[in-house]
Formats: structure tokens, sequence, C-alpha cells
């Protein structure tokens, strides 16, 4: 990677809005033994307990404390950067878009994050207690850094709201469904969406004139059977848990595996 012309946010960051978030830098170390963009001055303007820990060869992981202006550090220090920025200052953000993992039965498509959506996000927070707390908290602190740019959220689940009921329905208690909601809602949407578009595109055909088995495989994996254009099937359910076998989740297990040690 030759580090005079790579964008200086070619990274990751986790955890905006959580109590600890981290920024990931993967650059190749200049002779100051530093990596691009996080000279003295841009570590001391993080926060006083941030710190940064290299790792081999290319990788840094900056460690924010709990007041840390994480968003003004992100915006000041790399989207602004004189020489690989995109932006000089937050009036010039148009749109700010946050995935969202959970958005339950409220929500098939993208919406404007206004307050009332904010407040359904945080009500979904029961489904996907590790996930839409932070969301909601990275919304804020958008908001907050961002005044001017509307905030769209785009929902994981939102790709498959037209799963059928026999498609989505537990072999369990109906009232389960009715009172807790428990049920298929399918994940990584986003993704499978997308992978549809690209495939029908790569085939020279329309997304609703095809039969797709979508994969997303990484970390976390699920597939997706897209039925022109709709999701009529996904392995993931409840939550993210079920399904195939994933990095740090067992997917589907027989129910007395729990009991056979």
């Amino acid at each position: 990677m030759d580090t005079k012309h790579s964008p200086g946010s070619d990274g990751r960051q986790n955890g905006i809005g959580a109590p600890s978030p981290e920024q990931i830098h993967r650059f190749l170390r200049e002779e100051t033994g530093l990596f691009r963009h996080l000279s003295e001055e841009h570590l001391a303007a993080l926060a006083a307990d941030a710190r940064v820990t290299t790792h081999e060869p290319n990788e840094a992981v900056v460690e924010f404390g709990e007041d840390a202006d994480f968003l003004g550090v992100l915006l000041e220090g790399e989207l602004s950067a004189e020489d690989a920025g995109v932006s000089r200052e937050a009036s010039e953000i148009s749109v700010v878009g946050h995935r969202v993992v959970h958005g339950g039965e409220l929500f098939s498509e993208a919406v404007v994050v206004d307050d009332g959506v904010l407040g359904q996000i945080e009500a979904l927070s029961p489904l996907a207690p590790l996930h839409n707390p932070v969301n909601a908290a990275g919304i804020r602190e958008a908001r907050r850094v961002f005044p001017s740019a509307p905030r769209v959220a785009v929902f994981d689940t939102a790709f498959h709201h037209m799963l059928a009921s026999f498609a989505y329905l537990y072999g369990l208690p109906y009232a389960l469904y009715e009172e807790r909601g428990v049920r298929r809602y399918g994940f990584h949407g986003t993704s499978h969406g997308y992978a549809c578009l690209r495939a029908a595109q790569h085939l020279g055909r329309r997304v609703n004139e095809l039969e797709i088995v979508s994969c997303h495989l990484g970390n976390g994996a699920s597939l997706c059977a897209v039925d022109h254009g709709r999701s009529v099937d996904t392995t993931m359910g409840f939550s993210p848990c079920e399904g195939l076998i994933m990095g740090t989740r067992c997917g589907d297990q027989d129910d007395l595996t729990a009991w056979s040690g």
C-alpha cells in the first residue's frame, strides 16, 4: 500500500457511542513509526487517556476514553485531512447513514430518523441487546456532530419483511409470537439485497427475473433464498445465532445437546 496516496480513513471504527469505542487503522508504517494522520497533535486531540497499540505489520488500534469526542476527531483528523480528506467541516456532510441491526416488524425499509424513530429503535433493544442500544447511541452522537445533516437508518431485518408466516413462525405456542415477538426475523439483509442486485447486473438480467441463493460468508454467516427480488427464506432466525456455523456462534443445534454434558 502506498501511504502517500492512501485515504486517511482507510480503516474501521467500532462502537461509536459505546463506552469505549476504538478506531482501527491499517497503514504501512512511516519512518517516524507513527501511522498516517496519527500525529502527536492528533492523538492529543482524541482524549487524555487515548492510547495507540500497534500490531505487526500494519495495524494500529486507537482506544478512546469514555469522554473522547470520537466523531469530532474522526472529522477533524481524517475526513478533513488536507491531502486525503473528503470534507472540510461538518456542515459539508449532506446525510449520515446508520446500519441498524434490528427493525423488528416496525421497519420494512430505510427511514429518516427523528425522535420517534430513535425511540422505536431503542424499544427494540430486547430483540438485539448487543446492537440496538449502541446503534441508537451512534445516531445520537452523529446528531451532535452533524446537526444539519439528516440521518437515515437502514435495517438488517428489513429485506426479510415479506417472509410468509410459514417461513417466519416457529413450531411454538402462537402466544410467544403475539406477546413476545418470537419469530424468524432474518439478518444481513443489506448484504443479501446488494448481492442480488450485483448478481443481476453481472448476468445482465433484472433482479425480479431471477431465483437466487445469496451467501453472506464472514465471521457471521447466513444464506437467503431470494425469489424474484423477495426474500422467501433465510437461515438466521429470532437472533443472529441461528443457522450456519460461524466464527463465534455455533449455529443450529439439537435442543438436547444442552443436556448432554
